[in-house]
């Protein structure tokens, strides 16, 4: 659209025109997205095996498919999650540690931490679960020296 109110027609032209002599990769193809993002999963040479594996995903539907989701084979924690009742105390007021208990629950006891150092009363991490990416985000309890820096006067 254009401000004079109606589509540009030749503006649209030129800028069409101006893309037929890229040198580069376009940053929308499928060389991009296949090769370096993997947002594409498949790449089809044909138009009917791009219909085949449509109907393929839409036989799924409207059920909940774990293939489509899983972003990797599941795996055991490295840790026994038979653990997890000897870290977590009973009194309930008591602290335990957080990281200790989620690396018994997730898939090869991995973590990623997101935003590392920044509010760390705060556990956010992305894990697996059973081959599926998942946000963690926990309380971590006991005293942060020196954080944030105006609370040492009631120390």
């Amino acid at each position: 659209m254009s401000p004079k109110g109606a589509f540009d027609e030749e503006g649209a032209e030129q800028l069409i025109d101006a893309t037929r002599h890229f040198k580069q990769v376009p940053p929308g193809s499928v060389k991009v997205h296949y090769d370096e993002t993997g947002y594409f999963r498949y790449v089809f040479e044909e138009e009917n095996q791009v219909l085949d594996a449509l109907k393929e995903y839409m036989e799924g539907m409207p059920a909940y498919d774990p293939r489509f989701f899983r972003l990797d084979e599941p795996a055991k924690p490295k840790f026994s999650p038979s653990e997890i009742a000897s870290i977590v105390p009973y009194n309930q007021k008591s602290g335990y540690d957080f990281d200790n208990v989620l690396a018994r629950l997730v898939d090869n006891s991995r973590h990623l931490e997101f935003r590392p150092g920044y509010g760390p009363e705060v556990y956010t991490r992305l894990v697996m679960i059973d081959g599926f990416l998942m946000g963690a985000i926990g309380n971590r309890q006991g005293i942060f020296p020196n954080y944030p820096e105006y609370t040492n006067e009631y120390m």
